[in-house]
């Protein structure tokens, strides 16, 4: 047998299994993914009856869509919901979720969780400011925080909703409740859409940004301005709590095919209160030097009224020429036109200043300096 015949009969095979495994998730029904007999344990049960009625079908419209559906390392699912793309989310790997079930079945099995236990989640009793980790990544800084993020959840509200669920969905990933406070337009995030057991369902908001990285420089230009917006907005915009992300990444932000993009990743978070008065404490990051590149202090976030940790994590990680492997190498403005670079001189002084900032500059002014050069840029590039 020669090689040429060798090669035929691999592909065929390769062919065969996925054309097999195709037609084996077309005619999977995805209640199945639900889990619903571990509910009031899980994330909610609006949808359950549009899962039921076989509404939700998995997206098969592209090779990518059928590997990530089959070989779901992170949980995650791509469907069709009313002729829209969505997202399923189990929001854990299956052994996170394992080792929960036994920790709920040691402790809570016949009796209920209550208000008290969801405070103790999101703020442990401690002496130390954000001490609380029990939850990983993610921070309320204060009681009071976590006070107000608990009236802010308002789970009584829904006749759908549980607080076993509210409790199972803190201790899993946050993103859900996130997704509720944040539904203002203002906020870029993807629209949450609800819950079946444990899976929740979100709007597909597009390609991962690392896609656009040899995207037009305009193109690229238009989604910086986005990105610097967006540290402003998750920082000022709330009237009760700032967001500071803690996960920024190319892999954690959607473009859609307008070119606008979303958070699609809020697990990684620390929330101050937002003091609507009085004299404000600001807190500058100190670039400091870590394995991965990147590091900041919860501690020094949360002892402040007022952090540039948003502006600093978009410089540092998507924007600069020296952002750390694995982001984007040579930042997201690399190769700009030679006319931008003769027009705009300052631009990427700028950028690198939002990473390190000197006495005459802090980085709220370089960013606010960056996204109007930006601005200009376009309305250069568009002449």
């Amino acid at each position: 047998m020669n090689i040429l015949n060798l090669i035929f009969i691999f592909c065929s095979s390769l062919v065969y299994i996925l054309l097999y495994n195709v037609n084996r998730i077309i005619n999977y029904p995805l209640i199945n993914l639900c889990a619903l007999e571990k509910c009031p344990f899980c994330y909610g049960t609006d949808l359950c009856d549009e899962f039921e009625n076989g509404k939700f079908e998995f997206k098969i419209s592209s090779f990518e869509n059928v590997i990530a559906n089959l070989f779901s390392v992170k949980n995650v699912y791509y469907a069709i919901y009313k002729n829209r793309s969505v997202v399923l989310k189990k929001l854990a790997h299956d052994y996170e979720l394992d080792e929960l079930d036994q920790f709920i079945h040691e402790n809570y099995v016949g009796s209920r969780i209550s208000n008290k236990d969801i405070l103790e989640i999101l703020y442990p009793k401690g002496d130390l400011i954000g001490n609380n980790y029990v939850v990983e990544n993610f921070h309320l800084c204060t009681h009071k925080t976590a006070e107000n993020f608990f009236q802010q959840i308002k789970w009584y509200e829904d006749p759908n909703e549980v607080i076993e669920q509210v409790w199972y969905t803190i201790k899993v990933n946050v993103e859900p409740l996130l997704l509720k406070i944040l539904s203002s337009k203002v906020f870029p995030i993807p629209k949450y859409l609800g819950a079946c057991g444990r899976i929740i369902v979100e709007e597909n908001r597009g390609q991962m940004l690392s896609n656009f990285y040899y995207a037009d420089w305009q193109i690229r230009t238009n989604i910086s301005v986005q990105l610097l917006k967006a540290a402003e907005v998750f920082t000022e915009k709330h009237d009760l709590f700032r967001f500071y992300l803690t996960d920024i990444s190319p892999d954690n932000i959607a473009v859609d095919a307008n070119m606008t993009i979303t958070f699609v990743d809020l697990e990684n978070i620390i929330i101050t209160n937002h003091l609507a008065s009085g004299v404000q404490s600001i807190h500058h990051s100190v670039d400091m030097e870590s394995d991965d590149g990147f590091a900041f202090s919860p501690n020094e976030i949360c002892s402040h009224s007022l952090s540039d940790h948003n502006y600093y994590a978009i410089c540092k990680l998507l924007l600069s020429e020296s952002a750390p492997w694995p982001m984007v190498k040579g930042g997201f403005l690399h190769s700009p036109p030679v006319g931008i670079l003769l027009q705009f001189p300052k631009l990427f002084e700028l950028v690198e200043l939002c990473v390190h900032p000197n006495a005459k500059i802090n980085r709220f002014d370089a960013a606010k300096e960056i996204t109007d050069i930006l601005e200009k840029a376009l309305q250069f590039l568009n002449t």
